[in-house]
């Protein structure tokens, strides 16, 4: 699951459905810098350059290492 808030608040769900919004999301607004990657035991924040602005995505992990749920949105 993926909650958006780059465009409004968007959320998607299924893998077919997430492959496509990201794959067509970094063809309008390639990433491009990674500004910052923060870990803190089971938390992750991922910044990145858009052109926008920065990013800022937080991946939520199940036990085997699979992003199960992520936040981002414009900082």
């Amino acid at each position: 699951m993926l909650e958006c808030g780059c465009n409004g608040e968007t959320l998607i769900t299924g893998k077919a459905a997430l492959t496509e919004y990201w794959r067509s999301r970094f063809a309008e607004k390639p990433a491009g810098v990674l500004e910052r990657l923060q870990i803190s035991g089971e938390i992750v924040v991922v910044s990145y350059a858009v052109p926008q602005g920065i990013v800022q995505a937080n991946p939520k992990f199940d036990d085997a290492g699979r992003i199960v749920r992520t936040q981002c949105g414009p900082l």
